[in-house]
């Protein structure tokens, strides 16, 4: 059975929300909701951090993709611009208006307490595009499918999805996450994530959530989140000798603005699966796997971290003030 969680908890989970990427400028141009509206994305968009700026869709300006069917709680609304400001479990900024609807708390509360499915492949339903690593309300199931609840413009809706489409949260083992690289690999790099492509955090955001563990939106939190050492004054032999030790798939690598999934040693190279965009000079923009001393990302490392497979139960986010930028 589903652990129920009450709007009220939903509520308070926002006073741990962190923005992605600057920080989210709430304009002198907004009106205060009160109380706060309900609402779920119906139509996947980004976030937008100013929207003071002329050219408010500047990348620099773009915060987190909200996929559909993400709830959400808006706070205020821009006086003279479509968009409302509102707050998820894991981010909060400015969205199109016109991509959410809003929900009676009764509709919120019985969403937030249905199980959930992940897309492991996009698909499109009713003309918008899911991504993978969406999550569904799960209705019913059967041999060859899932009965989801999906939220329009006007009503909800039921679909049927195919099981080769998606599936439920997996046990976080070895062998499931080294297959769930497979849904994202040889994807573009694409800042602050999108319907087709990801960046550094979003891609490992995503990728746990498969497995039924939250993690931050950005690398600096993620980091922070996790049990982590700084490995910043260790030599590059020292470093080798923790990789060594260290649980492939379950193991982060960190650098500031920068964040990778450690995967095992193959030959003499440790490697790393990652949204990767450059590495100084050169350039990537893909997601796939690096070798960490050919590229030189070894001598970059400043902490590894690991992946607590009870979710983290009783850890919080980060409340540092930090300028987060991933690559």
């Amino acid at each position: 059975m589903p652990i129920r969680i009450s709007i009220f908890g939903i509520i308070l989970l926002l006073f741990f929300n962190l923005s992605y990427g600057n920080e989210v400028i709430v304009s002198e141009n907004s009106e205060i909701i009160e109380p706060p509206l309900f609402g779920i994305v119906i139509k996947g968009d980004n976030l937008i951090i100013n929207p003071n700026l002329d050219d408010i869709f500047a990348k620099k300006n773009l915060s987190s993709f909200l996929k559909p069917q993400t709830l959400a709680i808006i706070t205020s609304i821009h006086k003279n611009l479509p968009y409302v400001y509102l707050e998820t479990d894991t981010v909060k900024g400015w969205f199109n208006q016109n991509f959410i609807q809003i929900l009676t708390p009764s509709d919120f509360d019985k969403i937030s307490n249905l199980e959930k499915i992940l897309l492991t492949r996009s698909l499109k339903i009713e003309n918008v595009t899911y991504p993978p690593a969406t999550k569904l309300p799960l209705l019913s199931e059967t041999k060859k499918s899932f009965k989801v609840l999906i939220a329009t413009k006007e009503v909800f809706i039921e679909k049927e999805i195919l099981k080769n489409y998606a599936t439920r949260p997996l046990s976080p083992e070895f062998s499931n996450i080294k297959k769930l690289t497979k849904i994202f690999n040889k994807k573009p790099y694409v800042w602050a994530n999108s319907e087709s492509g990801w960046d550094c955090s979003g891609l490992i955001q995503d990728l746990f959530s498969f497995l039924n563990i939250s993690l931050p939106r950005n690398s600096f939190d993620q980091i922070n989140y996790v049990d982590a050492i700084d490995v910043t004054e260790l030599s590059l032999k020292e470093r080798e000798k923790i990789l060594r030790q260290s649980k492939p798939y379950f193991t982060l690598l960190y650098f500031p603005g920068h964040i990778m999934i450690y995967t095992g040693k193959k030959g003499k190279d440790y490697f790393s699966f990652q949204a990767l965009s450059k590495i100084d000079n050169k350039k990537y923009g893909y997601v796939g796997f690096f070798p960490l001393k050919k590229t030189g990302l070894l001598k970059k490392i400043t902490k590894i971290g690991y992946i607590s497979l009870n979710n983290g139960q009783g850890k919080k986010f980060s409340y540092l003030k930090y300028k987060k930028e991933d690559l």
